[in-house]
């Protein structure tokens, strides 16, 4: 990941795709770690909550995380989640919207 330029992550996969994975919060950011990422944030979000106010509220966390490691760490951030067709797409408009 680094060799391509990610310095940064952010992982919204939910509490219980997490569970599934056994995908556990302190090996997610001891993995990172270790691969030189220096700045990796775990925001949980399950997509059966994504048209709650609870949801809008952690999508607006997510957004302010990933301003702050774009524009304060200067960070080339992957925000991921299970697939990368909901959550994530919806952090990164909200971020592009809000910033």
């Amino acid at each position: 990941m680094r060799e391509s330029g990610i310095s940064g992550v952010i992982n919204l996969l939910g509490i219980n795709e997490q569970t599934k994975l056994n995908h556990r919060k302190e090996a997610f950011i001891d993995y990172f770690k270790e691969n030189k990422i220096n700045f990796a944030k775990n925001l949980p979000l399950d997509d059966s909550i994504l048209n709650s106010v609870e949801s809008a509220q952690a999508v607006f966390v997510a957004t302010q995380y990933l301003d702050d490691m774009v524009n304060e760490k200067t960070c080339n951030v992957m925000v991921y989640s299970a697939s990368g067709h909901t959550r994530a797409t919806t952090v990164l408009i909200a971020y592009l919207h809000l910033y």
